[in-house]
């Protein structure tokens, strides 16, 4: 058996103090690499130098050539950062905090051409509670879930040779979210309701730098928020208008409410005082630029 660890998830695990995947599988005796590059030709000399019959990917950003699949038989094993067939695709967290969501999950799946779709072999959640959630948030669970739970269930069903029984994804209940680029996705629409506006910045923010809007030409980053009712309606001219300036935000008209921008940087990352805005004054992101970030999709890489 061979693992092929992306080194971002094993950078990862050491941050949110998990057990990085290497670790496991020298505890277990698995053959690993730590690398970026599935066409690398050390990899290709591991799996004839070994007589690898079966391979896990970790953590793995990419797009799979089938050249590799077949080098296997179809053996490949990925672990993916959601229940799936919920959140295929490489939005990873970002989406995942976009749709509300309140759990973490890792699954455990056989790779196929397409993205996400093989059979399941196991899947793993829990809730995340009482806390803000950002990707940062559910990273830091999910490496948890990875390393005490997960992965050391994968490992163990190999090692004992239990009996392997894959389930069929249900294509019905299939999503797919492609992956986010801050710079050009990350613009804040402040026509959206208040509760979307407020996951919207939690999902560009930590790890991120946050959600981008411009005021007077400048462009900043709101990086926290929350949402309040406003006390009467709000009409459309109004969304992005300062209503308020306090020592804890900026409290602006969005759709349906107020949002309060609790931490405001500048583009170079600087926290910015609230008393630099202005009440009467607005946030805003043309159409146009608004046009573009809905249009825009960020290329996968290719191994």
């Amino acid at each position: 058996m061979f693992a092929v660890i992306d080194p971002v998830l094993e950078e990862n695990a050491g941050r949110f103090a998990a057990t990085p995947a290497a670790e496991l599988c020298q505890k277990f005796g698995i053959v690993s690499i730590i690398g970026d590059n599935l066409a690398a030709e050390q990899i290709t000399t591991t799996i004839r130098e070994h007589k690898i019959n079966l391979a896990i990917v970790s953590g793995w950003r990419q797009v799979i050539s089938t050249q590799f699949l077949s080098a296997l038989g179809g053996c490949v094993l990925n672990i993916h950062n959601a229940v799936l067939p919920k959140h295929r695709g490489a939005g990873g967290f970002s989406w995942q905090v976009l749709m509300g969501e309140e759990r973490v999950g890792a699954t455990i799946h056989q790779m196929a051409a397409q993205i996400d779709t093989g059979p399941v072999l196991f899947s793993e959640s829990e809730p995340i509670k009482d806390v803000p959630i950002y990707p940062l948030t559910l990273m830091a669970a999910y490496y948890q879930l990875l390393g005490k739970r997960a992965l050391p269930r994968l490992i163990k069903m190999i090692r004992d040779e239990s009996t392997i029984v894959m389930r069929v994804q249900n294509e019905n209940e299939a999503s797919y979210f492609p992956m986010l680029s801050t710079p050009r996705n990350g613009l804040l629409n402040l026509s959206w309701q208040a509760s979307e506006v407020v996951r919207f910045i939690r999902a560009f923010s930590y790890p991120y730098p946050g959600a981008s809007v411009r005021y007077h030409g400048e462009i900043y980053r709101i990086c926290e928020a929350d949402a309040h009712q406003s006390r009467s309606l709000v009409h459309p001219l109004q969304y992005g208008l300062i209503s308020n300036i306090a020592p804890s935000g900026v409290d602006v008209f969005v759709g349906g409410g107020i949002v309060r921008f609790r931490r405001i940087i500048d583009e170079a990352g600087n926290d910015i005082n609230p008393t630099r805005f202005r009440t009467g004054n607005r946030f805003y992101n043309s159409t146009a630029d608004l046009e573009s970030a809905l249009s825009y999709r960020h290329a996968h890489g290719k191994s």
